[in-house]
């Protein structure tokens, strides 16, 4: 059975959010799926069939995921590096930010898709 990965920034209500639980509900028994939400505080657990493994999120995904004013609630030092690099994405095209940002991401598995 084929491995996949869903990675998404957060499951606050809306079309992609609905969408993706109403798939998982119906595809769930087709693959080995597994869910990565950088903002795992938004996700409503009683939504995702048993069957998903839910992926904890990195630290430093958790503050992408997150919209500004909740991680200003947060912490200050977080919202500081999330403004730093929406700036340097903002005039580089996101490729230096993106740079910026994986070498501290861990790798968390193959997957076929």
């Amino acid at each position: 059975m084929k491995k996949v990965l869903i990675a998404i920034d957060n499951l606050n209500m809306g079309g992609v959010a609905t969408s993706l639980y109403n798939y998982l509900q119906c595809m769930s028994d087709q693959a080995n799926y597994e869910l990565l939400v950088f903002n795992d505080e938004s996700i409503k657990i009683d939504e995702i069939p048993q069957n998903v493994r839910i992926i904890p999120t990195q630290k430093i995904l958790h503050i992408l995921g997150k919209k500004n004013k909740e991680l200003i609630a947060e912490s200050i030092i977080l919202t500081a590096i999330r403004i730093l690099l929406q700036i340097i994405a903002k005039y580089s095209n996101g490729v230096v930010s993106r740079n910026l940002i994986m070498p501290f991401i861990k790798e968390i598995g193959n997957y076929d898709l």
